[in-house]
């Protein structure tokens, strides 16, 4: 199997992560990062505002799975932020090389609040961040490093910040479910006017390289 590319391997995909079977999940990883070296499966990487380099793999409705790679200079600084965020998707995700962590936080609406959530809606190019007026302050919690081989859970709307991954790289097989009666937010100072931030949609060429350091790193 070279990717993901039907309903029936998303769902195979997904109950690998629920039985948290790592030496399946890593095989399946590395048969999407070849399929994406050799061309055969035909998705452009992204660099995604958050640091990360993103492989899309299958979206359908509001579920989709996909690669994220922390690689060591592939995302350029200036687009890099470990900004406190909610998803409005279930997220599972397998560490297949690395350790990360999600410190949760946990964020209380008031009106003199220190922060400003802002609503970020999102296509595959850009993100559009709006305010929303609404004022809040966050309080971080203990972080517990997950570790190659393990499968985390971040629930919709849970509040976080992931760890900054420039030092060591970190590959992550990552399935979204989304939540229609939820919306993506971001946690910044107050004040901000309406914005977007451009996605870098990388060439066939770079996509197969990046892909290819990916490989490197799950022989």
């Amino acid at each position: 199997m070279i990717g993901i590319r039907t309903r029936e391997e998303l769902e195979t995909a997904a109950l690998l992560l629920d039985q948290g079977s790592p030496d399946k999940l890593r095989l399946l990883t590395r048969s999407i990062i070849d399929g994406l070296c050799t061309g055969r499966l035909a998705s452009r990487s992204v660099g995604h505002p958050l640091g990360f380099v993103c492989f899309p793999v299958l979206r359908e409705g509001l579920d989709g799975l996909c690669v994220h790679a922390w690689l060591p200079g592939a995302v350029p600084p200036f687009t890099s932020a470990n900004a406190v965020h909610a998803h409005s998707w279930d997220l599972t995700s397998f560490v297949a090389v690395g350790s990360l962590g999600n410190q949760l936080h946990t964020a209380q609406e008031h009106d003199d609040g220190r922060y400003e959530l802002y609503e970020v809606r999102s296509t595959s190019q850009d993100d559009e961040i709006r305010p929303t007026g609404r004022r809040v302050d966050v309080i971080g919690r203990p972080v517990s490093p997950e570790r190659t081989g393990e499968v985390y859970r971040l629930p919709a709307g849970a509040f976080h910040l992931s760890d900054d991954h420039d030092a060591a790289p970190v590959v992550t097989l990552v399935l979204g479910t989304g939540r229609p009666d939820l919306v993506n937010l971001i946690v910044d100072r107050p004040g901000l006017a309406p914005r977007r931030t451009r996605r870098t949609e990388h060439t066939p060429d770079q996509t197969r390289r990046l892909a290819g350091r990916v490989r490197a790193l799950l022989a």
